[in-house]
């Protein structure tokens, strides 16, 4: 029988099970006495380690990477956000320490080995394949950043949902707003959760203009400046018949603006170029870039606060913060 199981078994909460078989006073007497038995009479026995990390705090908290980030070059906003949650925990007297894997099994066995090793008091995970069931059984405080709202299930309390489907489908409309039909895409190889969200977001906004993307209308990259570069390079001609570049991430889009400066075509007389994610450089980039910003300092501090909470021994039931992308117009896009 898993924690879940006893809870839902029980009609409580998992982290109310959890405190309960770890000895916590933040549970009633009645309660915690009910839980112990019927784990005892259905032969389920908390995680040691787990209850041991609860009376010796380490002043740490681990942060855990996406499935698909492999290094801070390659996916500048994961960055960004990193060091704003870095920058909240700081603040708040809390260590830092970077967990994650590319393959998820090697995600979830690194951190089971800090938890063994009793390094982290509590984890702030940003997106992630493996359920939150799963996390729930380290014992630890677990909020979840996540991509969809939709993949947040009804046990998912601890979770900020950042709308990358939103983000998208405003962009599109705002394309679709300004009379743009031929319109090329520079997204990336490897569709991983955001990147597909932003793209459904994007047809559905423009198909409210009647605008449909079809394939030969996207190209790939790898999310770097310089994949959105050789997007324009590898295919020049291309770029003369079209109205709008949208890429689905900043570093793409800086990289596609360079290469189209290079070939002379104006940006945005002959060609309009939108990002996404909101980072801070884009504002600097002459013509400044058009975005949909991803607050990452408003993701951090919702986050932190959910963690801040458990720390606490606060349930926090149904709070599940839903951050909505907001459209940036700057001078990198206009109408046809």
């Amino acid at each position: 029988m898993t924690s879940k199981e006893l809870a839902k078994l029980l009609g409580v909460s998992q982290s109310t099970v959890s405190r309960s078989l770890n000895g916590s006073s933040l549970v009633k007497g009645e309660t915690a006495e009910r839980i112990r038995a019927v784990a005892k009479e259905y032969g389920y026995e908390i995680n040691s380690n787990a209850k041991s990390l609860k009376t010796n705090s380490t002043g740490t908290i681990g942060v855990v990477f996406p499935d698909h980030f492999i290094d801070f070059d390659s996916n500048i906003y994961i960055g960004n956000l990193f060091n704003c949650i870095r920058n909240h925990l700081q603040a708040h007297g809390y260590d830092l320490l970077a967990l994650g894997g590319h393959e998820p099994e090697d995600k979830i066995s690194g951190v089971e080995r800090v938890i063994r090793n009793r390094k982290v008091d509590g984890l702030i995970v940003i997106e992630s394949s493996i359920s939150q069931d799963r996390w729930y059984e380290t014992g630890h405080p677990v909020p979840i950043i996540r991509y969809n709202p939709e993949q947040a299930g009804a046990e998912e309390r601890s979770t900020v949902a950042v709308d990358h489907h939103h983000g998208g489908e405003v962009l599109g409309e705002y394309l679709g707003r300004c009379g743009h039909k031929r319109i090329l895409c520079v997204s990336a190889m490897e569709k991983m959760g955001a990147i597909r969200l932003r793209e459904q977001g994007i047809r559905d906004g423009l198909k409210k203009y009647g605008v449909i993307l079809e394939p030969k209308q996207f190209l790939h990259g790898d999310l770097t400046f310089e994949s959105g570069y050789r997007a324009v390079m590898e295919h020049k001609d291309m770029f003369r018949d079209y109205t709008a570049v949208c890429a689905y991430n900043d570093a793409m889009a800086l990289g596609v603006m360079e290469a189209l400066k290079e070939l002379q075509i104006r940006i945005p007389d002959q060609i309009s170029v939108t990002g996404f994610d909101g980072l801070k450089i884009g504002a600097w980039f002459r013509p400044r870039l058009t975005t949909v910003s991803m607050p990452g300092q408003e993701i951090a501090e919702q986050c932190c606060r959910l963690l801040y909470a458990k720390l606490r021994g606060e349930e926090g039931e149904g709070i599940r913060p839903k951050i909505l992308p907001q459209l940036i117009i700057r001078e990198s896009s206009g109408p046809v």
